[in-house]
């Protein structure tokens, strides 16, 4: 019997460099049939839908006995209940550095573990910079509702912007991609190599033994990124604007089980990046071993 589910759209789908939509899973759209892998073209229609216009919603789907999700339709501004699905496990993936460290990684599993509010720093380049511990999405007037204290009905102008806080500063990350784009090596500063992760669940093992060994009290998960308006159903730790699209990120998390470090909730969306960096604790180093017989190393052609 089919089964009724809900997904976000960047679990259904990936992104190539074009950005257009491809399918993580086999799809029925309509009567049309789309293989794991498949093209969706942007302003193209697919039955009903044009997929690539549907970012920020999510997807009602059933899943068939034979493995095959039939679309059935697009929910907008976050009605479906919360029960998400992550469809399918990724084949392979991508850490882009400095040769140095891929090879460090590659020969010893070395891996430098930085707190997600490191991303937050002013000095780095712009494809790094994220301000990790806010999510913000942008919700049309007519679907929001604002009253005074008395009961005054406020009228907003225009989409309101509302911001949810992530406020332990003690969460750390690893950042990866799900796709192999040689343009990353121009977008990212210094970058000229890739380390390509070949057996996924055995690399996902390693790490998280041996940042286990690093921080024991912190809770580790790993998953894509989710693009757009909606938060990811694992946080704010894996949602990001639709601006940081084309990175196509999988990223590793961890946080603790009881924060000690809180960031004020009144201040934390205009704080000063040099007051942020004093509340940043240092990176942590992890030994996940050698990683030769999971991973293989591509440089940046010449």
């Amino acid at each position: 019997m089919a089964e009724l589910q809900i997904s976000h759209f960047c679990d259904l789908f990936g992104f190539n460099s074009t950005l257009n939509p491809v399918s993580r899973v086999h799809l029925k759209i309509g009567s049309e049939y789309y293989p794991t892998g498949y093209e969706f073209v942007a302003g193209t229609q697919y039955g009903p839908f044009k997929i690539s216009e549907h970012l920020d919603d999510k997807a009602l789907l059933f899943q068939e006995e034979q493995g095959t999700f039939t679309l059935h339709m697009f929910v907008p501004e976050g009605d479906a209940p919360s029960r998400m699905v992550n469809c399918t496990p990724e084949k392979a993936l991508y850490r882009y550095s400095k040769l140095k460290y891929i090879e460090d990684a590659y020969e010893t599993g070395h891996m430098v573990i930085f707190p997600a509010l490191e991303y937050a720093k002013a000095d780095h380049n712009a494809a790094r910079q994220d301000m990790e511990h806010v999510h913000t999405k942008k919700v049309a007037s007519s679907h929001v509702i604002i009253t005074t204290q008395n009961g005054k009905a406020i009228t907003p102008i225009g989409d309101v912007t509302f911001h949810e806080v992530h406020m332990p500063t003690d969460s750390y990350i690893l950042c990866l991609s799900y796709e192999y784009d040689e343009a990353f090596y121009e977008w990212f500063e210094d970058v000229d190599a890739c380390l390509v992760i070949e057996d996924v669940p055995e690399f996902s093992n390693r790490i998280h033994a041996a940042m286990n060994k690093v921080l024991p009290y912190h809770l580790g998960m790993d998953h894509r990124v989710v693009y757009g308006k909606h938060q990811s159903q694992f946080g704010v730790l894996f949602s990001k604007p639709k601006t940081y699209l084309r990175q196509r990120e999988y990223r590793f998390s961890w946080v603790p089980e009881a924060s000690k470090q809180l960031m004020p909730l009144g201040d934390v969306l205009k704080i000063d990046h040099e007051e942020l960096k004093k509340l940043i604790p240092p990176p942590v180093h992890i030994w996940a071993g050698p990683l030769k017989d999971i991973a293989r190393i591509v440089r940046k052609a010449p």
